[in-house]
């Protein structure tokens, strides 16, 4: 992939370490790139990457997973968007345990996982951990992925099976872990899809205003969905993130918090400011209009020359009787 100068969609994003007086653990990465050369396409990659909290180096986990996962994505050419997520989550599982094994002051430390990948108009997602992804459409919030509970290796089996790891019951591990890293490409696009099968939902198809928000649990776990559906609806795209984190601080949110926020333009300019933009535009246009008319007509009066008009001469006035001739003899 190319990275690009523009993006096709609108984007914010912003973190916060809350008010618990903890270091900030979370990272997150967002960039836009064109894929292919002779029928390039529009990309967007967006990762948030959460040290788990109560570990080691949570944040170097954090950086650790989110660049390797960048960096699989980056040097990929998006022919198959979930094989190379796959792959890309293993590397980042591998890297993170690697490191957190050759240092002793960074053992045990691991980290969430979230993606979304956009290609042109549809998205790719995948997830490790219990960071949170939703869509908004048309007035109404979507979660888009299924969050997990983390799996402590040291509660051993009996504490595996207490606790409760996801809405299907499946073991799912945080990068760092030695249990084998299998990234969840499931996407329930409408409420009570929780089967594998909506891992075929890949490739989902955005439309013209949606917005998607990627949220570490310190969002998620503070503000409602409603909230969220009122905060991410009521926010120009470039200003929601900041307004969703903004909402947990005044909630008394502890835990670390970051959001990313996509917006996909709408088909025509609705936005207040697209619509003042448009407005100068018309503006603009009449001024020229009108200074155009106003050149003209000086330009008419100065070249056009004055026309005297034509004073015909005064003529003989004619008789108004002319007399007959007659047949009488001159005496």
């Amino acid at each position: 992939m190319i990275p690009a100068e523009q993006s096709h969609l609108r984007s914010s994003a912003h973190s916060h370490p809350g008010q618990g007086g903890k270091p900030n653990q979370d990272r997150y990465w967002v960039s836009a790139y064109t894929v292919g050369l002779e029928r390039p396409m529009n990309s967007v990659l967006a990762i948030l990457a959460d040290g788990i909290g109560g570990r080691k180096a949570g944040d170097v986990a954090a950086q650790l997973a989110l660049d390797t996962v960048k960096r699989a994505v980056e040097s990929s050419h998006a022919s198959q968007p979930t094989g190379i997520l796959q792959a890309a989550f293993v590397q980042a599982g591998q890297a993170v345990l690697s490191e957190s094994e050759s240092k002793s002051k960074l053992q045990g430390m691991g980290s969430t996982c979230l993606v979304a990948w956009v290609l042109d108009d549809k998205l790719y997602s995948a997830n490790v951990g219990n960071s949170r992804m939703y869509l908004l459409r048309q007035g109404s919030l979507q979660a888009l992925n299924v969050p997990h509970e983390f799996i402590r290796e040291e509660d051993g089996e009996a504490g595996r099976k207490a606790r409760k790891v996801s809405e299907l019951g499946q073991l799912r591990a945080f990068l760092g872990s030695h249990l084998p890293i299998e990234p969840d490409f499931r996407m329930p696009v409408r409420a009570g899809q929780l089967s594998p099968r909506t891992a075929n939902n890949q490739g989902f198809r955005l439309r013209p205003n949606d917005r998607l928000l990627l949220c570490s649990d310190g969002l998620s776990d503070v503000l409602s969905e409603e909230d969220i559906l009122n905060l991410l609806g009521d926010s120009e795209v470039e200003d929601a993130a900041k307004n969703l984190i903004e909402a947990v601080l005044e909630k008394g949110g502890q835990d670390n918090v970051s959001a990313i926020v996509l917006g996909v333009p709408p088909a025509h300019p609705t936005s207040a400011q697209q619509r003042r933009r448009q407005a100068r535009r018309w503006l603009v246009t009449l001024i020229s209009i009108v200074l155009l008319v106003v050149i003209s007509l000086y330009a008419w009066e100065s070249l056009v020359p004055v026309i005297e008009p034509v004073v015909e001469p005064a003529g003989t006035a004619l008789p108004t009787h002319t007399p007959l001739p007659t047949n009488t003899p001159e005496g």
